[in-house]
């Protein structure tokens, strides 16, 4: 990790407004001062130091820097935790994530642009009022990323053909078959996972009639099944504010 981008992000970074977005601080002489938000914290025993750039609580003893904050906040790797600052204070950072893994996501951010545009074609009709028919109206289908994959047998793998079909076999998003490779979606009403910070790492689509009813990518460089909840990314806020969350099956 190039040690100095990081200090360039601690540097200019403001721990005080950061942490303020996650706990409701007061000024306590040069310091801060809140309730933990990593333990039930009834006396305010969570200390922002500004000046030495650190956060400590008395409580549960968990403390750090900023970048160590929300890493455990968010449960984020070091590097998504500095991509995630740098980004926020336009540093660019170069190695940090990995160039590889910042293509995949990109990959999948043009793949459920695509769906969502064959949602919105005369072709997505079916699609359209699968949806509504069951209560999904209109305004959620952007918020939740949802699409359709069109009839026939290649339409993703023309869209986005440009990547290479390893980059399409490797996110799942295609298959080798005997005569070349085809779309592993195909007349499905397409539902995007993202990860906690609302990035696509994977799809499911569902049928509208017939067998298998779903079908889901593989697990991939990005995504592993059993690891993630569908809408968390749109969620955690309002379970981090009301305290309690109700989990549900299925999408």
């Amino acid at each position: 990790m190039p040690g100095p981008e990081v200090e360039e992000v601690k540097s200019r970074l403001n721990i005080v407004e950061l942490v303020g977005r996650y706990v409701a601080l007061k000024p306590s002489g040069q310091r801060f001062k809140g309730r933990c938000p990593f333990h039930p914290d009834d006396t305010p025993s969570f200390l922002v130091s500004p000046d030495k750039g650190l956060w400590h609580c008395f409580g549960c003893h968990a403390g750090g820097d900023a970048i160590g904050f929300l890493m455990k906040i968010e449960r984020l790797s070091f590097p998504e935790a500095l991509t995630r600052l740098a980004h926020e204070l336009g540093i660019e950072m170069r190695t940090v994530g990995g160039e590889g893994k910042a293509k995949l996501l990109q990959v999948n951010q043009e793949a459920a642009q695509y769906f969502a545009r064959e949602l919105r074609k005369l072709s997505g009709k079916k699609a359209r009022d699968y949806l509504l028919g069951r209560g999904v109206g209109e305004e959620l289908w952007e918020r939740y990323k949802l699409g359709y994959a069109p009839e026939g047998w290649d339409g993703l793998i023309r869209a986005l053909g440009r990547v290479g079909l390893d980059t399409l076999g490797n996110l799942g998003l295609a298959i080798a078959g005997e005569k070349g490779h085809y779309d592993r979606f195909r007349d499905r009403v397409m539902f995007t996972l993202c990860d906690d910070q609302g990035r696509p790492v994977a799809f499911a689509g569902r049928s509208f009639a017939g067998d298998p009813k779903y079908v889901n990518i593989p697990n991939t460089s990005l995504f592993t099944k059993g690891t993630l909840l569908y809408g968390l990314d749109l969620a955690r806020d309002a379970i981090r504010q009301r305290g309690r969350a109700v989990l549900v099956e299925g999408y």
